[in-house]
């Protein structure tokens, strides 16, 4: 027997299962767990259990197997039962064994009892935040029971554990804790209540501990700030004010009627708490400041109507500067004192949809006078100084300056229809200038003298005086002359002549037509005189408006001219040579044609000395019908209808037009001019050729 237990294992038996756990328990419940104690040797062995200490713990007898082959012994691989019961008097953990005895030593089995602890989800440091004395500032924890199952309970720092009531809170100085007793199972949470309100300015901090049934307390701590509304009118434009000035006028200066003057302020809410505002205009200031200004108002008048600050109402951030703009609307001609008082909303953020503006903190004075807008407009005086054509658009620019604090609202009008001022209706801001243009269009013949007006809105109007002509449509030659030379008796000669349109915007219709004759006298030596016109044959072109006036004649008489002294001996050599002539029996064509070439030269560059040619031409009226005696001379000119002036009128260069027959005027020769065409429109820039035929008929 000795050998064999030599080799037998230090432990004979094995429990199943290694430990007994009881978990999550409750008080004066029963629970129960099975242990199997198996022999592990190779022999039958015997086993005895110790009872346990604890009370609450017990073992019941064993239960041995139908293979056991005698009462007390287990064969080897066998195993007995015992059951482990345990009714708990209190939720705390339990460590204890039961021990079991055999013949090779003893055998402990751990006795455990386990309750998962609760854990809260309650921080150990709460803070409330600032809050404004005497408010009462309400805040809302969600505390989750991550644990196990457990009771809580509420109380102060260093005060005996007590029963409150769940309904009912702890109170902790300026803190009130509620509920202060409460049950949470695993994942259930409690809405914790933490109000503050506080009584004086400053930091509050007060300890409470949270009690568990399984004998655990966690400290946490209360944390708060008791406040003080503080909003200071900080600066003015960007520039900071001193403890004077904030009790001045704001000053908005001259503002003309109907403008607007703008300054901005900064505010600074030293407050730790955002805070609505709004803002409320009144004429009798609260602040003791503000009556001195008060009682300097002797000759102006109140006006909380004239005075806007924008944002009217909004919220000052914690600790922040806000941007205030105030403004000034004068609507008539006097001093201005009004006082923009700050209102804020004191009561607890969120406690409220709609804001109750019942504190006021700060309170500004704002002065400034309404004055009629001034403005300047340059130049004061448009003369074109050429005169326009119909058509034609002239362009000068207009300067308005504003030397004003405030912008100008300028509207432009002009009776006249050909004078506009683009843009029409403009604002011209502070202290600066704009450009503006007058249009001037040529649309009717004749004198344009209007006057430009310039209203000013809320000020004094200005005005331009604009003057300028419109000419009437020219046509004009483009040769200076035209001369036929020779004609015989009954033919015709006929040549071309271009006329054109100067113009660049309007067109022109135009008419030709042959003047009648007018008488002229002769010399008694035989040479016409150089101041009276001789017999002649005249035409006339004639320019027709668009506007279909009456037509004026122009032309048809020429100005006496002095012939010079070259060309009169000329003419007199020309005479002397045809007289010569007068003893030939025969009169060639050949010869003819000679004098007719002799009669243009002699001419020639000096048309305007037709009249006194054709006069000297007809002294040779007796040299017989094969010779050219007598020169006929026709004037064609552009008259203009609607005249108005000698620098208005339609009328272009003279263009003479020469001839010369064998027969004396007035003995049975008749000159007859056929145009083709007699009359056109010519476009802006065009021209057009007119067909000149000259008949000489015996009459």
């Amino acid at each position: 027997m000795q050998g064999t237990r030599e080799g037998l294992p230090p432990v004979a038996f094995r429990a199943e299962p290694g430990q007994v756990l009881f978990r999550d328990c409750e008080v004066g419940q029963t629970y129960q767990q099975l242990v199997k104690l198996r022999n592990c040797t190779s022999i039958g062995q015997r086993l005895r259990l110790i009872p346990s200490s604890t009370p609450f713990l017990s073992f019941s007898s064993l239960v041995y197997t139908s293979e056991a082959p005698e009462p007390g012994l287990i064969a080897p691989g066998m195993h007995v039962g015992v059951t482990v019961t345990f009714i708990p008097n209190s939720l705390h953990d339990v460590d204890d064994a039961m021990v079991v005895e055999t013949g090779q030593g003893s055998l402990q089995v751990p006795l455990l009892v386990r309750r998962d602890p609760p854990t809260l989800t309650l921080p150990h440091q709460i803070l409330i935040g600032p809050t404004l004395v005497s408010n009462k500032q309400v805040m809302s924890i969600t505390c989750t029971n991550d644990g196990g199952p457990g009771q809580f309970s509420i109380i102060g720092q260093g005060q005996d554990p007590a029963c409150p009531d769940q309904d009912k809170g702890i109170r902790l100085g300026a803190f009130e804790v509620s509920p202060a007793d409460f049950a949470l199972d695993r994942g259930e949470a409690v809405q914790l209540s933490i109000a503050f309100s506080p009584a004086v300015a400053g930091d509050h901090s007060e300890s409470f501990v949270v009690l568990s049934d399984n004998g655990t307390s966690i400290a946490h701590q209360l944390s708060g700030q008791g406040s003080e509304v503080c909003v200071q009118l900080h600066s003015l434009e960007g520039r900071q004010l001193s403890e004077a000035e904030r009790w001045q006028p704001i000053w908005f200066g001259d503002v003309a009627l109907g403008a607007r003057q703008q300054r901005v302020v900064r505010l600074h809410n030293s407050t730790p708490l955002p805070l609505p505002f709004c803002w409320q205009q009144t004429d009798e200031p609260v602040a003791k400041g503000s009556q001195h200004a008060q009682r300097e108002m002797t000759d102006g008048r109140f006006g909380a109507m004239q005075f806007h600050a924008e944002p009217a109402v909004g919220t000052l951030e914690a600790g922040a500067a806000a941007d205030i703009a105030l403004s000034f609307f004068p609507d008539s001609q006097h001093r201005f004192l009004s006082w923009a008082q700050l209102l804020v909303d004191t009561s607890v953020p969120g406690s409220s949809s709609i804001p109750k503006y019942s504190k006021r903190v700060l309170e500004i004075a704002l002065e400034g006078i309404g004055a009629a807008c001034s403005v300047s407009v340059w130049p004061p005086i448009i003369r074109c100084p050429t005169n326009l054509e119909l058509g034609q658009v002239v362009k000068q620019e207009v300067t308005v300056s504003n030397p004003g604090q405030a912008a100008a609202h300028v509207t432009w009008s002009c009776a006249h229809p050909a004078i506009a001022l683009l843009p029409h209706h403009a604002t011209v801001a502070a202290g600066s200038e704009q450009l503006f243009q007058a249009v001037i269009t040529g649309r009717e013949i004749g004198r344009i003298q209007a006057e430009l007006v310039c209203s000013v809105e809320h000020g004094v109007d200005q005005s331009i005086q604009v003057m300028a002509a419109v000419a009437g449509p020219q046509v004009e030659f483009e040769d200076p002359g035209l001369t036929f030379g020779l004609v015989q008796l009954d033919t015709q000669v006929s040549q071309q002549i271009t006329i054109r349109n100067p113009s660049h915007y309007s067109s022109a219709s135009w008419t030709l037509r042959e003047l009648p004759q007018h008488s002229g006298s002769t010399s008694s030596t035989g040479l016409a005189s150089a101041e009276q016109p001789s017999s002649s044959c005249n035409a006339v072109v004639e320019v027709n408006s668009n506007d279909g006036a009456q037509r004026a004649q122009q032309g048809g008489e020429t100005k006496p001219l002095n012939v010079p002294a070259a060309l009169q001996e000329k003419a007199e050599q020309l005479l002397e040579q045809l007289h010569d002539q007068q003893s030939s029996v025969s009169a060639t064509p050949e010869a003819a044609a000679e004098a007719s070439h002799q009669m243009q030269s002699a001419a020639s560059g000096q048309l305007t000395a037709r009249m006194q040619i054709s006069e000297a031409a007809q002294q040779a009226a007796d040299l017989g019908p094969a010779l050219v005696a007598v020169a006929d001379a026709s004037v064609m000119r552009l008259t203009a209808e609607n005249e108005m002036d000698a620098n208005q009128r339609g009328v272009s260069n003279p263009l003479e037009v020469a001839a010369a027959t064998g027969e004396e005027e007035g003995g049975g020769v008749r000159v007859q001019l056929q145009l083709q065409p007699e009359w056109g429109l010519l476009a802006p820039g065009a021209s057009t050729t007119i067909q000149v035929k000259y008949d000489l008929l015996q009459m």
